[in-house]
């Protein structure tokens, strides 16, 4: 049945005195007392806020029950995101009946609260920013809600394996984690975008030619157990693709992440020097020896991440992000 559900949501900030109300999705999100007092000591050394899970907002979502935990879902991914903390809610209820709370441990991010935003405003007229950023939110809502399965579950997967990185004082994995999320998504748009435009390389009676042509050459010279083994690794369709560089350089131009060509050429060509050094002789040693690449590398992800969450270039001009080095913005600080 239809109705308003409550979610008592912990770490996410919203101005005191101030709502979120959106336009497209009936949501409403109140911060709660105490709420400044978390926004504000969170990052002072030895605040009890500093890490840890904090009731700081009670969100209310008109809808029936399933799809108004969806939407709650999904809002915990948009806010831990762009406010880089672990924003989640274990408890939720009808409107007015507390008594009737439903217990929900939503997934946990290892991410402290001790982070600058990676948004902290949206500009709003003149040189007014706003540190309510619901409109923001409602764009990235609109984009995952319009998204097919699948392709919810990655941009959800974006943030995830993101703030992962964040979280871990450890470089090869902060490193692996960034290159799964850009290599995913370009892979992702390459198929997606470039199969609707007819722009692979090989198209299947290409590939099945090359095959044949492939196994009988070697049919003389290879063992039965050698010609089974390239017949199988022959019948992988991505040897067939780009490669990453030109998948990745790709994706960069079609949505449009601010960086030139060259640039992502030389990020991509080191990176994917030290990922298969990573993945094959667990060598990390070019990545110590060139910490610039990574500062780079979360550069890009965070933009992608942007991007995919439904924010365009022209609406990312808006936003002022502190602390954050990349495709120069109006109002970034």
């Amino acid at each position: 049945m239809p109705g308003t559900f409550a979610f008592e949501m912990q770490n996410l900030y919203i101005p005191e005195d101030e709502v979120y109300d959106s336009d497209p999705f009936p949501i409403r999100i109140e911060p709660v007392e105490g709420v400044e007092e978390f926004e504000e000591n969170r990052r002072e050394d030895g605040s009890e806020y500093e890490t840890g899970y904090w009731f700081t907002a009670k969100c209310f979502i008109e809808a029936d029950e399933d799809r108004a935990v969806e939407l709650a879902e999904w809002l915990t991914y948009i806010y831990s995101f762009y406010q880089k903390r672990d924003v989640r809610w274990e408890i939720y209820y009808p409107e007015g009946s507390p008594g009737d709370a439903r217990n929900l441990n939503t997934y946990r991010i290892p991410i402290d609260n001790t982070g600058l935003s990676l948004v902290r405003a949206v500009h709003e007229t003149g040189p007014v920013f706003n540190r309510n950023i619901g409109p923001l939110v409602d764009v990235g809502l609109e984009r995952i809600d319009e998204a097919d399965k699948d392709l919810a579950s990655d941009l959800r997967a974006n943030v995830s394996l993101f703030l992962h990185s964040d979280a871990t004082k450890q470089i090869m994995p902060k490193f692996l984690l960034l290159w799964m999320v850009l290599e995913a998504n370009a892979n992702r748009n390459y198929h997606r975008y470039m199969k609707s435009q007819r722009e692979y390389l090989f198209g299947d009676d290409e590939k099945r030619r090359v095959r044949e042509y492939v196994l009988v050459e070697f049919e003389e010279e290879f063992t039965e157990g050698q010609l089974n083994r390239l017949e199988h690794n022959l019948g992988k369709d991505f040897i067939f693709e780009p490669s990453t560089l030109v998948k990745i350089k790709k994706y960069n131009e079609q949505n449009d992440l601010g960086f030139d060509s060259d640039e992502v050429e030389e990020i991509v060509k080191e990176a994917s020097t030290v990922r298969n050094q990573i993945v094959h002789s667990m060598d990390e040693s070019r990545l110590r020896d060139n910490t610039d690449l990574l500062v780079e590398l979360r550069k890009m992800v965070m933009f992608l991440i942007i991007r995919e969450l439904g924010v365009e270039p022209e609406w990312q001009d808006k936003l002022a992000m502190p602390q954050i080095i990349g495709p120069e913005s109006e109002y970034e600080w």
